[in-house]
């Protein structure tokens, strides 16, 4: 009998027991494989059950459990920049840093019960049971380093001392079932800085996706499509981004919808899908998702990939939507962290409308089906394309009822996730035909074809409406960042064709309201006396709003302000004494001489004159280049008006090119504007800072001939193109090279004190004090000349009751002079400061 049974155990032991020890390990390996959540780089968060109990301190059935999370981020900075170091990486024992969250609780009807554990330390979680509904908790964090404790610790790590802090408050009171975010920073004061890494991925992980569009709630449309979560998508690798949400020495803020470049460079960029599906189907990018932690969930923000250079870096353009909001309301901490995360498949089926964005809506030579894919007016506040993929449009026209000639939205496809941002464009013109032209040298938007024409565009869409009437409830104010793309011949005549050329062009850009009182007229409408400038022709321009001009021709009054080309910026008023007039402060009572002239407005520009030697020859030689940067109060010069003196903040001369080849004021139009109401008693001022630049693209696009109906009328045309076209002179795409040049001209100037600061926190500053990033010809807010006179460039100043209503982007072609051929291929615009960040 022992020895049946002994054999049975050993049978048992020897055969059976492996089989069954293999076969729980394969379903155990099964469950967590098909279970498996992992937080990734995960900061330390808290979740704090809060249970609702009667009086007789027995569970209410009746009552739900209230969920609230506490998250703490660890940072540290060097410089400038800020760095997240993954916690599954970096044990914060390492740090030799503790934090400690210390948890109570107040209701307005009863004493809360027990409280037990009271404090949280690193990363324990607790349960505590109160008996009110109506339930506040408040979150004290505290620092320590088992020498120091409160809220300013110093302690050295690696051989550097670190000073660290709790960014924001350090006590925050929110409803039960919120979330609480706190932030460590931690920076350098003495030693030296340690080697910042990036640190990526062990392994693959899996997460769990929700799009982060769901966030903006029941406020904008078609947010509903995206209230699911797609699970355990397998993530490869991935990195962090630390973004800050504001800088502390009066600088920045970021806004809500803002819009960040982000560069992807080796090793990650191996990551990025490139490769085709047997059916074509795959498309760059698509497997690329960033993501944010919001209240113990992650939330993929919509994304769209804008294309790669010639050294390997792929582009992508990110919307933060309403996650500013979100944090700075409420939470102790102004930075956010963006997981950089790579799929091993593409991510369209589940996320579409959340990220992607065809890059065909970008290639000129792979366009056929690309528009279906194209979210990029996802990403945007504005994003118009009238360039033509193969003939198909992805703005189409509609019917107008609301008085204009033509009218145009984006076009939605029932096979993809609607967009929530839907986009109008309302146009009027004069002796121009206004189409779209989708062949031939010149393509896009017709919007000046020949002598004696021009037009004005109203471009608006959900989400500029949304966020631009929140603005008088914005302490920090609100950016606007503009791109515009023209196809034509904006031509400036060589000074031996006179005073009167043969083709030339302005173009006009601002931001307007509209409640079906809008009125724009063209130039010669507001009797020229009293407006101070002749140039300009038939382009339009906004009746009481700035006025940011770019004129290429010139009138035959002569060299100087009014005259030449160059940049014009003013308020344009009507009074009943005096008429039309331009003004840099909106004014109720202009002051006027007694001819009853009043005109005032900023000028930055250039033109020939022609002097005595000039004459003798009759116009054929001995013409005089002058440039100018100055203010022209009603004939008043108040800086550079004239002379050979050249400096950055004036637009290049290209009259002197044979051939104009360089077109070197033209390119990808910019306007960087800044709008701040000034609450006081005494006034409602809307305050109006910019920059502006006709070519911030900063290179010459001038490639294709270009003739019209007489004798010797040809030139050289710049050619229609998408904003992803790559360029052959910098290797980067043309609207990406543009983003990266505003951003280094307006927001990344290291040598001077306006660095990484807002334009309404700007200080003067002269051409001397910009560095190598500058784009030469950038105009705008605070800009000084002192060689014989100290003058700068204020804001502008407008009545904020003009700005009641829907919000448009005003933007007007015209003839300047001669013929004006301007087709409009595109325009984006972005919220907020320009923002590049870069993840090797």
């Amino acid at each position: 009998m022992r020895g049946s049974i002994f054999d049975d155990l050993m049978l048992f032991i020897g055969y059976y027991l492996p089989i069954f020890i293999i076969t729980l390990a394969g379903v155990i390996f099964i469950l967590t494989s098909i279970f498996k959540f992992y937080h990734i780089n995960s900061p330390s968060q808290y979740y704090v059950s809060i249970m609702n109990q009667n009086s007789q301190n027995n569970q209410n059935s009746n009552q739900n459990t209230i969920n609230s999370t506490i998250m703490v981020n660890i940072y540290y900075q060097n410089g400038f920049n800020i760095y997240y170091v993954p916690l599954f990486i970096e044990n914060l024992s390492n740090w030799n840093i503790f934090y400690n969250i210390t948890n109570t609780y107040t209701s307005s009807s009863r004493k809360p019960l027990g409280i037990n554990p009271p404090n949280i330390t690193n990363v324990t979680s607790a349960s505590f049971d109160i008996n009110s509904q109506d339930v506040e908790l408040e979150s004290i964090i505290n620092l320590s380093n088992n020498t120091f404790e409160g809220n300013d610790v110093i302690y050295t790590y690696n051989g550097a001392t670190y000073e660290c802090k709790i960014v924001g408050n350090n006590e925050i009171t929110y409803q039960a079932g919120g979330f609480a975010y706190f932030c460590i920073l931690c920076k350098t004061v003495s030693g030296n800085n340690p080697s910042i890494q990036n640190y990526y991925l062990n392994e693959p992980e899996y997460i769990n996706i929700t799009p982060a569009i769901f966030l903006l709630g029941n406020s904008y449309p078609n947010t509903q499509y995206y209230d699911y979560t797609v699970n355990n998508v397998e993530i490869v690798n991935g990195t962090y981004l630390a973004i800050p949400l504001s800088n502390s020495n009066g600088g920045y803020s970021m806004e809500d919808f803002q819009n960040i470049l982000v560069t992807i460079g080796y090793p990650l960029s191996q990551y990025i899908n490139t490769i085709l599906n047997e059916d074509n189907s795959s498309y760059i990018g698509d497997n690329v998702v960033f993501l944010v932690n919001y209240n113990g969930k992650y939330y993929a923000l919509p994304s769209w990939y804008a294309g790669k250079d010639n050294n390997g870096n792929y582009y992508f353009f990110i919307n933060l939507l309403n996650i500013p909001s979100l944090y700075n309301s409420n939470f102790g901490c102004n930075i956010i962290s963006i997981f950089v995360g790579f799929s091993n498949e593409s991510l369209l089926p589940y996320l579409n409308g959340t990220i992607g964005g065809d890059p065909y809506a970008l290639d000129p030579n792979n366009a056929s089906n690309a528009t279906i894919y194209d979210n990029g007016l996802n990403v945007f506040p504005i994003y118009v394309n009238f360039y033509p993929y193969n003939e198909s449009l992805e703005e189409q026209e509609i019917s107008c009822n609301n008085g204009f000639e033509a009218c145009f939205n984006n076009t939605q496809f029932n096979d993809v996730l609607p967009t929530y941002n839907n986009v109008n464009v309302s146009l009027n013109g004069t002796g121009v035909n206004i189409e779209v032209v989708t062949n031939g040298p010149l393509e896009g938007l017709m919007m000046d074809n020949g002598a004696n024409q021009g037009s004005y565009a109203l471009i608006t869409s959900n989400v500029l409406q949304k966020t631009f009437n929140q603005l008088s409830q914005s302490q920090n104010g609100l950016g606007l960042q503009t791109f515009a793309y023209f196809s034509g011949i904006p031509w400036e005549d060589p000074p031996s064709n006179g005073m009167n050329p043969l083709v030339a062009d302005a173009v006009v850009l601002s931001y307007v309201s509209y409640n079906s009182q809008f009125y724009a007229d063209t130039v010669p409408d507001y009797l020229l006396t009293n407006i101070g400038i002749n140039i300009g022709g038939y382009t339009y321009l906004p009746l009481n709003f700035p006025i940011f001009m770019y004129e290429y021709g010139w009138t035959s009054g002569g060299a100087g302000p009014g005259d030449s080309s160059g940049y014009y910026v003013g308020i344009l008023q009507y009074n009943d004494s005096i008429g039309y007039f331009l003004t840099i402060q909106y004014t109720n009572n202009p002051n006027t001489n007694a001819n009853d002239l009043y005109w005032d407005y900023y000028y930055s520009g250039s033109g020939w004159s022609c002097g005595t030697f000039c004459s003798f020859t009759m116009g054929t030689t001995h013409w005089n280049l002058n440039y100018y940067f100055l203010e022209d109060n009603t004939g008043k010069i108040y800086g550079q008006n004239g002379g050979s003196n050249y400096f950055a903040f004036m637009p290049p001369d290209q009259q002197k090119h044979n051939h104009h080849y360089n077109y070197s004021q033209y390119g990808v139009f910019w306007l960087y504007n800044w709008f701040q109401i000034e609450n006081n008693n005494e006034n409602n001022n809307m305050n109006i800072f910019f920059l502006m630049n006709g070519n911030i693209f900063n290179y010459s696009l001038a490639s294709e001939p270009y003739s019209w109906g007489c004798s010797g009328c040809n030139a050289l045309a710049i050619p229609p193109t998408p904003p992803g076209n790559i360029s052959t002179i910098t290797g980067g795409p043309i609207f990406v090279q543009s983003y990266i040049n505003a951003y280094n001209t307006a927001f990344n100037q290291q040598n001077n004190s306006n660095y990484q600061k807002a334009l309404n926190n700007y200080h003067t500053f002269t051409s001397d004090e910009v560095d190598t990033n500058f784009v030469p010809g950038t105009f705008g807010y605070a800009e000084e000349y002192t060689s014989s006179q100290r003058f700068y460039i204020n804001h502008l100043q407008d009545d904020e009751s003009v700005y009641d209503g829907d919000p448009y982007l005003f933007i007007s072609a015209g003839s300047g002079g001669g013929s004006g051929f301007m087709y409009l291929d595109w325009v984006i615009v972005t919220y907020g400061v320009p923002y590049v960040v870069s993840v090797p």
